[in-house]
């Protein structure tokens, strides 16, 4: 798969997250090639040619095709300017979430071991106190004979 295969696939991931697209289908229907054609370029086993690429470029004006062709600048453009790389933003953001729920987990967790400490430390306290050596009852003491 080449490169530019590879970020034609990326711009369909992004108008598929965007919800301007619905499926493979409706993504090949809107750029005049077959289903069959779009999914092989899904399955990597064909790459995408110059019309999936023009057409591509045609009815998504928003994408932007320096980047499409060359990797230069960014995935989307707005008006006359380059927005940032809204498809690269995505995935840091979903790390970012990913690592941030790790996080709370791991907190959660120590937490809960803090807690256990705690209470294991006053279990050991509690029976420590409660032991004491005991002094034998006066009738069991042996009587020394003179």
């Amino acid at each position: 798969m080449n490169d530019i295969t590879i970020r034609f696939l990326d711009v369909y991931n992004y108008l598929l997250k965007d919800k301007q697209v619905s499926n493979p289908s409706h993504f090949a229907k809107m750029i005049e090639i077959s289903t069959s054609t779009m999914n092989e370029i899904l399955k990597g086993r064909s790459n995408a040619g110059i019309n999936p690429i023009q057409n591509t470029v045609k009815n998504f004006t928003e994408i932007n095709a320096e980047w499409l062709l060359t990797g230069a600048g960014n995935t989307i453009k707005k008006g006359n300017s380059v927005i940032e790389n809204t498809i690269e933003e995505q995935n840091i953001t979903d790390e970012l979430k990913d690592k941030t729920d790790l996080i709370k987990f791991q907190r959660k967790k120590i937490e809960d071991l803090e807690k256990e400490i705690l209470k294991l430390k006053k279990d050991k306290e509690a029976s420590e106190s409660h032991l004491y050596v005991a002094e034998p009852k006066p009738e069991m003491k042996k009587e020394s004979k003179k």
